[in-house]
């Protein structure tokens, strides 16, 4: 019989159970990926952004699933985190729609779920 009751890690932002263990540093690669036909000023901005949220680590009980390091932060807050910051440097339309549609971690569609649904309609 499997036993369910290991230790779950809490996410450092929004403290809920981490349940899709991503570690920042895995997100941040992949993000890093993603931003390489960027512009400048999205890389500098995205790239400064992911440095301050990958510093905040701790003592974690959860393992990512692709490195097996610590996850301090769910892959939800790790994204709308960096969502808000690209959000307030008005970074255009397009690229924040194609940040949430390949990092979107709202399963719940209850945070930025609605501004995709709001950036496809505006960008038609």
């Amino acid at each position: 019989m499997t036993n369910f009751n290991f230790p779950r890690q809490l996410c450092i932002e929004c403290k809920s159970i981490i349940s899709n263990p991503i570690c920042e540093s895995c997100l941040a690669k992949d993000i890093t990926y993603w931003m390489r036909d960027k512009n400048k000023k999205i890389v500098s901005l995205v790239g400064h952004e992911l440095n301050k949220i990958t510093g905040k680590g701790g003592h974690s009980n959860s393992s990512c699933i692709s490195c097996h390091k610590g996850a301090f932060l769910c892959p939800y807050c790790f994204t709308n985190l960096l969502y808000s910051k690209m959000k307030a440097h008005h970074i255009s339309k397009a690229v924040l729609l194609d940040f949430l549609f390949i990092f979107n971690f709202d399963f719940k569609h209850e945070g930025y779920f609605k501004d995709i649904e709001k950036l496809e309609e505006e960008l038609g």
